[in-house]
């Protein structure tokens, strides 16, 4: 009876490795919720990833609060090399999943600046719909501007959002400059008349960006 009543008492006792699992698991459901969309932050790019980051450093700093008490009040602190190893794996999950999507908007912001020097103009990136009846034609990328502007340049702005909608209108460009919007996998709607891109080069980009409709 006495060795039943320790275990119970061993298995509703929080260790260090019991936070580190459940760290884990909402990762895990992050990283489900991403691709389901379960919650409404998902259908804003960028933010599931900054939360599975951020759940991390709060359980890092709780991690950390709890061994200064432990120290401080004589409580037992133990973590084994399981609980490191869990560690380990909680911290490269979404440290590699920041870095996929940071590199994924490198490629964006890329893509758009090698269009603006193959064409000798501005090309004009809309990143977001206008809402119904919105005076704005070129609305501001969604995200919170103090979050986006931590981000060099305008890496905040790719980061949080997809670029729908190029205008090329009247642009010196040519096939080799034309592949650039290959980087640009939400583009749907492209303008690129009184461009020097030719059918062939058309084609190629179709054939990457099946649902992009292109305007002559």
């Amino acid at each position: 009876m006495g060795d039943t009543c320790k275990s119970r008492h061993r298995w509703f006792h929080l260790t260090p490795g019991h936070l580190l699992v459940g760290l884990l698991a909402v990762e895990g459901l992050l990283l489900l919720s991403e691709r389901f969309h379960w919650f409404p932050f998902n259908q804003y790019k960028g933010w599931t990833v900054l939360i599975a980051v951020a759940s991390v450093v709060a359980a890092m700093l709780l991690m950390f609060l709890w061994f200064v008490a432990a120290l401080l009040f004589r409580w037992r602190f133990q973590f084994s090399i399981r609980s490191l190893l869990v560690l380990t794996i909680a911290v490269a999950i979404p440290c590699s999943w920041l870095a996929v999507e940071l590199k994924r908007a490198k490629r964006q912001q890329a893509a758009i600046r090698e269009l603006e020097e193959e064409g000798g103009y501005w090309t004009i990136a809309i990143y977001e719909e206008p809402k119904p009846g919105s005076p704005i034609a070129f609305p501001e990328p969604p995200g919170p501007t103090w979050l986006r502007k931590l981000l060099p340049e305008r890496l905040g702005d790719d980061f949080f959002t997809d670029v729908v909608r190029v205008s090329l209108l009247g642009q010196q460009i040519e096939d080799l400059g034309f592949e650039h919007l290959k980087e640009l996998p939400q583009l749907y709607s492209l303008d690129r008349g009184l461009t020097q891109v030719t059918d062939a080069g058309v084609e190629k980009l179709q054939k990457a960006l099946p649902n992009c409709a292109i305007d002559y």
